[in-house]
């Protein structure tokens, strides 16, 4: 492992707000792997008490961003138009962030997973 479970705690607790936000949608740009390597370190979000737009910045940075990706797009359609694809969606999961710490801002990871487990909550 190239980070240790401690250091991402330390870090997800430190940052908050807009400079959390920023870090988190690049964090979940750089992650690295599949959906059987993401959704279970998702999982593990569950017991942390870190706000949920922080959460939810890091999830729409990873399928917004990837930037794993950039090589492969490049490859298969001309390096212009996967930059300017890359450069359109920067400010996206910036805004959405944003937009989940106006609607969540008190409600932490573990609070969000307990009201709305069990399926559809209507």
């Amino acid at each position: 492992m190239l980070v240790s479970k401690e250091l991402i705690d330390r870090l997800l607790q430190k940052f908050t707000g807009t400079k959390g936000i920023l870090f988190t949608t690049l964090a979940g740009g750089f992650f690295p792997g599949p959906p059987y390597v993401f959704y279970p370190f998702l999982a593990s979000f569950r017991e942390k008490k870190i706000p949920f737009y922080l959460f939810f910045s890091f999830v729409v940075g990873k399928q917004v961003y990837d930037f794993a990706r950039i090589p492969m797009e490049m490859s298969l359609i001309s390096p212009g138009i996967a930059l300017l694809r890359n450069a359109i969606t920067v400010p996206f999961p910036l805004f959405m962030g944003l937009i989940a710490r106006f609607f969540y801002r008190d409600m932490l990871t573990d609070e969000f997973f307990a009201k709305y487990e069990g399926g559809d909550q209507r």
